[in-house]
């Protein structure tokens, strides 16, 4: 396990605590994540609201540049269309909603997810990708946990929509 010492808070951390500086000679920031995010916390609190307002549209500029250039745009494009990115940004989804919705929440990893979108649909068996549903919906009271997630078809899992699963197959049986 690679250590580095942080230059502001003087404690021995894993070297994925620091942000990458290529200009460097080790390759990693001064000081740890932990750091940085309290200096940036105390320094917009000292902020006025004009130099607040300067901040954010220097950032929105930045932003809309990086965003106007072709070559980023295809890149992100090309991005958020990977498998890798679309069963992390589920994962993420769910987790959020389980946690404002107070339900319970396990270590669900992204490679769980992308194992459950390469699985048929559960309803159907219509070949992957499929897409991760709850069986008990998260706004029932059903948690972000590997128990609770089945590989659906995009249209099963659209006409699940928010019903428990029982009832939902109950449901498709008759139709």
């Amino acid at each position: 396990m690679n250590t580095k010492v942080c230059g502001t808070c003087k404690i021995e951390k894993d070297v994925s605590s620091f942000g990458e500086n290529r200009k460097s000679s080790d390759g990693l920031k001064y000081s740890c994540r932990d750091c940085l995010n309290l200096y940036q916390k105390r320094r917009s609190a000292n902020l006025s609201p004009e130099e607040k307002e300067i901040v954010l549209e220097k950032s929105r500029i930045r932003t809309t540049k990086w965003l106007d250039d072709p070559t980023n745009r295809a890149r992100r494009v090309e991005y958020e269309s990977t498998p890798d990115r679309k069963a992390y940004q589920a994962n993420y989804c769910g987790r959020r909603k389980v946690i404002k919705a107070g339900g319970e929440v396990s270590l669900v990893t992204t490679k769980d997810v992308m194992a459950i979108h390469s699985m048929p649909c559960t309803a159907c068996s219509a070949p992957s990708p499929s897409e991760a549903d709850h069986l008990v919906p998260i706004s029932k009271g059903g948690g972000h946990t590997l128990d609770n997630l089945i590989p659906l078809c995009h249209s099963c899992n659209k006409s699940k929509g928010d019903r428990l699963w029982a009832n939902w197959r109950v449901a498709v049986d008759k139709a």
